[in-house]
């Protein structure tokens, strides 16, 4: 059936602009004086036109427009063909002397107010009014018959149920009279007014702004103090002038009755008293916006589906710590403030930060004369980072620097019992102000009444991992009641909560991983009694003790690393007999991980003064050799020698491959040396194959730099991945090929040597390996230099940097860091920094790893004289000198920088 268009007497008044465009059953364009246009230019004018109609008060991002109408073309491609589609649509629109119809500039285009009717969006309004026999009608058949595009499917899918909805409802009656709708009360009196300054980050707050036109409801959900209300109002404020908003606060509600009156208490008078509130809301046209809806209970979220249904014009815009149950609904994260600020941020990018700057603003408006500087910018952005970046946490922090340096708040912040971060970050009650926000502890307390006594039992026993973690490893915190389905259950509802955050996923390797927020982990942390606190230690040990028993000859990389960081928490209150057990158990995977100094040290102390076992000190003595300590690392190696003489033949030779690695690199006695290895590779245990693999790689090594016998080098590690592939270990083995790859390399076999590194590396990231992946992209960087290839020797090397800081990996950073100066020194512009990373690196390694050698101060010497080459020689001395004080942090960024 051809659809028939609506006589003029049937136009809504908006059909008075020069221009109607007539989507509903056909395609055609309406000049006012009779003349239609059934003709497009193209069918990419038809939809750009027709989506610019459909969402007349938006403005649209060219970018958003080109994946519109050109899916998966090249954004410089789709740009162009947009700008010709424009032009071809001015050229029929704007005739010379005619008024302009369309806004364009480079990033966005939209319609000019009142340039352009469209019978879709009439139809609409005609059906908020509650004019039926108009808005049937009007109502010509689907939109844009014959196009398919995905937004217009949706937009035809959505139209063509309020049609049959329309239909459903019509008895012939004369339609109702028009209720008042919102636009009778300004906008300016239905939202909060904030006499503060808002910060948000940039990039996250346009994307929500885009988002206000793709759903009819959204939800702005996140923990309390993360400037939810905020957000929303000035959202709001961002939209056009003309469009009504209504603002309910329901902080003071329990129940969907409380809801229902304070919404109609909002509105404005209807002048039909029998209407309502539901009808009431099915004539608006305007945004809704609820505030605080996290203590209403479910029966509230089917209320707002009703009324959304019922409602084809109103939008509705949804504050919450918890999530709604409501299909449909888009839910939104309020904009955080940037990334949490890292040690290596120059003072001008930390005043650029969103966090730094929301508090620098605020402990001005206590004290006028506070601003960043030198002396206190570490101090600022390390209390930023304490307080995860909240925002209203740094509005309660930011009102102490009335009284407090930024320094001392940091000191009460970092107080026993994360009581400090709870209680001191407040302010006294202000006239007006909720109670439920005058410390962190009633932010965190508000959410926790909601939560029922399982949950909240569950959620004080996650409060004792204060790193990121993994359902692993919360099931051996919970109740052993509790099946790994409802334990998902559970932590699904407390992500729905806000009061657990799901982590994005790094890499594919990676387990889920959850973590809470500072304030909810120190709040969960001080619930129930210390017996109670004491108990989920304790299952924490008796979990990273089981869970390791289980290993197959593959220990799981990525969750062993997950898990890592909660050791110092097991540590409290563990005896030597945990501390020990451990390092026994995690020692296949101790090889490849590395612990902070402070967890180092705890594990030492537990392990001083007792018996104990050699496979455990082995470790330890290891882990010290990792961390850059070689005098602890000696100490712990004899220690082991020590105890393995009464203990098996594999404990004997994991204590003497322990001392060997550690001492090989700067051994004076060469032969030495030498009899020691042939000693341990004789008593080598057959049933030990992994050991056996490391025996014989080290064997290798030794054979090439001290016995300057490179073919016996190459001989071991072929024996070596040979045992490594016969103990099933897929790290061992991926660390032969990488070792053979490397010997490749320097016996000159460049092609061979590439591929197989590029191997190396494919296989590192399967395997999420990624101290071996930063050791490979090392050596590629040093083959690209022989090869003279000095920029992509510098991209390999920095991504050697990124990998090992990724994971803290000290000893393949303190090998990148040396290696990029060669690098650099070779690219142009570049000398100043190649100086001070070698300079750095120079005194690092030999601070943390051992003197250096004379190939390796010749090294020096050489890259020295190609940086100085290209500068003054008294520069050069001055830059040397200061660049050996840096923190690791800043060189890493620093090596970072320009990449």
């Amino acid at each position: 059936m051809q659809p028939v268009d609506p006589p003029a007497s049937h136009r809504p008044a908006s059909a008075s602009p020069r221009w109607y465009l007539r989507l509903l059953g056909t395609a055609t364009l309406d000049d006012g004086q009779g003349g239609e246009r059934h003709r497009w230019p193209s069918r990419a004018a038809l939809l750009l036109l027709a989506r610019l109609a459909l969402w007349p008060r938006r403005v649209h991002p060219r970018e958003e427009l080109v994946e519109l109408l050109w899916p998966g073309v090249a954004q410089e491609v789709g740009r162009n063909r947009l700008r010709q589609v424009l032009s071809t649509l001015r050229a029929q629109l704007e005739p010379v002397g005619a008024p302009a119809v369309l806004q364009a500039d480079r990033h966005a285009l939209r319609l000019l107010p009142g340039a352009l009717g469209c019978d879709a969006q009439d139809f609409e309004r005609l059906l908020a009014g509650r004019r039926d026999a108009e808005a049937a009608a009007l109502y010509g058949g689907e939109l844009l018959p014959g196009l398919y595009d995905d937004w217009v499917a949706d937009e035809r899918l959505r139209l063509e149920a309020l049609h049959e909805r329309l239909q459903a409802r019509h008895t012939g009656a004369p339609p109702p009279p028009v209720p008042l709708a919102l636009t009778t009360r300004p906008r300016s009196g239905a939202l909060p007014r904030y006499l503060t300054r808002f910060f948000a980050d940039d990039i996250a707050l346009s994307r929500l702004r885009a988002a206000l036109d793709s759903a009819p409801a959204l939800v702005l959900r996140g923990p309390g103090g993360a400037g939810k209300t905020r957000c929303a109002v000035e959202l709001m404020r961002s939209l056009p002038q003309d469009l009504p908003v209504l603002f309910v606060d329901l902080s003071a509600c329990t129940d969907a009755a409380a809801m229902a009156e304070a919404v109609a208490t909002a509105m404005p008078a209807a002048p039909d008293t029998a209407w309502t509130l539901c009808e009431r809301l099915a004539a608006t046209d305007g945004w809704l916006v609820l505030d605080n809806f996290e203590q209403l209970p479910a029966d509230a979220d089917a209320l707002l589906g009703q009324w959304l249904r019922a409602s084809p014009w109103l939008r509705v815009l949804v504050t919450s710590r918890r999530a709604l149950a409501l299909p449909g609904l888009q839910e939104l994260a309020p904009p955080p403030l940037g990334p949490v600020p890292g040690a290596g941020l120059s003072h001008e990018a930390l005043a650029r930060h969103p966090a730094v700057a929301l508090f620098v603003d605020r402990a001005r408006a206590v004290r006028p004369d506070f601003h960043l500087h030198a002396g206190n910018a570490a101090a600022v952005a390390a209390l930023v980072s304490a307080l995860d970046g909240l925002p209203l946490a740094l509005e309660l922090a930011a009102a102490r620097v009335r009284s407090l340096p930024p320094a001392e708040l940091l000191t009460l912040l970092s107080g026993a019992a994360g009581t400090p971060h709870l209680d001191l970050v407040g302010r006294p009650r202000q006239p007006g102000a909720p109670p439920r926000q005058a410390s962190l502890r009633t932010v965190v307390d508000w959410s926790w009444r909601l939560l029922p006594p399982p949950l909240a039992e569950l959620a004080a026993a996650l409060g004792s991992l204060s790193a990121p973690f993994t359902r692993g490893l919360a099931q051996t915190l919970a109740d052993p009641a509790l099946t790994p389905a409802e334990l998902a259950d559970a932590l699904d509802e407390l992500v729905a909560q806000s009061l657990l955050q799901r982590l994005p996923e790094l890499h594919t390797d990676e387990p889920a991983r959850y973590a809470m927020a500072v304030p909810v982990q120190q709040f969960a942390l001080l619930q129930g009694t210390p017996e109670l606190r004491q108990t989920h230690r304790q299952r924490l040990r008796q979990g990273l003790l089981a869970w390791a028993a289980c290993w197959s000859a593959t220990p799981p990389l990525a969750e062993a690393r997950a898990r890592l960081p909660h050791l110092a928490a097991a540590l409290d209150g563990a005896d030597a007999a945990f501390a020990q057990a451990w390092l026994g158990a995690w020692r296949p995977v101790l090889h490849h991980l590395w612990l902070d100094r402070p967890t180092l040290a705890r594990l030492s102390l537990l392990c001083a003064g007792v018996p104990a076992e050699a496979v455990a000190l082995a470790t330890l003595a290891w882990q010290w050799h990792l961390a850059g300590d070689p005098t602890e690392a000696r100490r712990w190696a004899c220690t082991a020698l020590q105890a393995a003489r009464r203990g098996p033949p594999a404990a004997r030779a994991l204590a003497r491959w322990t001392r060997l690695v550690i001492d090989w690199r700067d051994c004076e006695d060469p032969p030495r040396l030498r009899r020691h290895l042939d000693r341990a590779l004789a008593a080598m245990p057959l049933d030990a194959p992994a050991l056996c693999s490391l025996l014989r790689q080290l064997d290798g090594a030794v054979a090439e730099v001290h016995g300057h016998d490179p073919a016996r080098g190459g001989q071991r590690l072929q024996d070596a991945l040979a045992a490594a592939q016969a103990s099933g270990n897929a790290y061992l083995q991926l660390a032969c090929r990488y070792r053979l790859a490397s010997w490749l390399a320097r016996r000159g076999h460049a092609v061979e040597a590439m591929a197989g590194l590029d191997e190396a590396a494919r296989q590192s990231e399967a395997l999420g390996d990624r101290e071996t992946l930063s050791s490979v992209f090392n050596t590629r960087g040093n083959l690209q230099l022989r090869l003279r290839r000095p920029a992509e020797a510098a991209a390999s090397l920095r991504e050697a940097v990124r990998q090992a800081w990724e994971v803290r990996s000290g000893l393949d950073l303190a090998y990148a860091l040396w290696n990029l100066p060669r690098a650099l020194a070779r690219l142009p512009g570049q000398a100043v920094l190649a100086l001070q990373l070698l300079a750095f690196a120079a005194a690092w390694w030999d601070r943390h790893y051992g003197r250096l050698t004379a190939a390796e101060r010749r090294f020096v010497r050489r890259v020295r004289r190609l940086a100085s080459a290209q500068g003054e020689p008294g520069q050069a001395r001055w830059l040397w000198a200061s660049a050996e004080s840096w923190t690791l942090d800043e060189a890493v960024a620093r090596a970072l920088a320009n990449d």
